[in-house]
């Protein structure tokens, strides 16, 4: 059994197949459920527990930063779940908007967020324009950042980021599930 971003495999020896996404050469697991390994097609995928149902507010999901703006940041969905449960997330692009960023005043989105981090926010409104997802607790925002320098990992070093390879050091909106 799998959970979402659970690592899976390398590219280099499995695929990514159904229910699975890619960084960096690793596939990681997209949902709760059963990974399967095809030896003849070279493909890994993960076969969901449940079906999946709609998306709604409070649902939770982990998002690929793909824009930072001003004003807001747009996000590719991976997954989204509510309590364990998979949830069915289209369009797969949302927006975080800075009044949803933090608790506290932001002064720079770019302090917050940068392209390619890992994101795990909340669904806070769902309209026919748009999905709008916030980060303002302490649960959400960066779970795994990469250097704005050399694309290296960056490692929690107390309040702030740093890369282990340039050693750069960078400030995110961590969230408290912060991979490294």
């Amino acid at each position: 059994m799998v959970v979402p971003g659970e690592f899976l495999s390398y590219e280099e020896e499995f695929m990514p197949g159904k229910n699975t996404f890619s960084l960096d050469g690793q596939v990681y697991s997209a949902l709760v459920g059963y990974a399967e390994f095809d030896d003849n097609e070279r493909i890994v995928g993960v076969k969901a527990i449940k079906s999946a149902r709609a998306a709604g507010v409070g649902t939770h999901v982990l998002a690929r930063v793909m824009l930072v703006k001003e004003s807001a940041v747009l996000v590719q969905v991976m997954t989204a779940f509510k309590d364990t449960e998979k949830r069915v997330f289209s369009p797969t692009y949302a927006s975080i908007y800075v009044a949803h960023v933090s608790s506290s005043y932001v002064k720079n989105l770019r302090d917050e967020f940068r392209k390619g981090d890992i994101v795990k926010a909340m669904v806070a409104e769902v309209t026919p324009y748009g999905i709008k997802l916030r980060t303002n607790e302490p649960s959400l925002g960066v779970i795994k950042g990469f250097c704005s320098h050399c694309r290296n990992e960056l490692h929690l070093n107390g309040q702030n980021l740093r890369c282990l390879k340039c050693n750069a050091e960078e400030t995110r909106k961590i969230s408290t599930e912060y991979v490294l």
